[in-house]
């Protein structure tokens, strides 16, 4: 069997590149930046109920900035 429980790091890993994959084709799809960051954001908190609703759009802003390379 096979365990689908993932480690925080595992998370936090998947995270990096979902995160900014949902904002890049909400984009794509035409929406504009602040639709495509808030939904970013609000499924960074839907996977990190951990994170404060203050700190999650700083921490989505973080791993669109590290993918685009700023």
């Amino acid at each position: 069997m096979v365990n689908f429980i993932m480690s925080e790091s595992d998370r936090s890993n998947a995270c990096r590149s979902v995160i900014p994959r949902i904002y890049r084709e909400m984009l794509a799809k035409g929406y504009n930046d602040k639709d495509a960051f808030q939904s970013a954001v609000n499924v960074y908190r839907i996977r990190h109920p951990e994170v404060t609703k203050r700190d999650a759009p700083y921490v989505v802003a973080d791993l669109i900035c590290e993918e685009i390379g700023e």
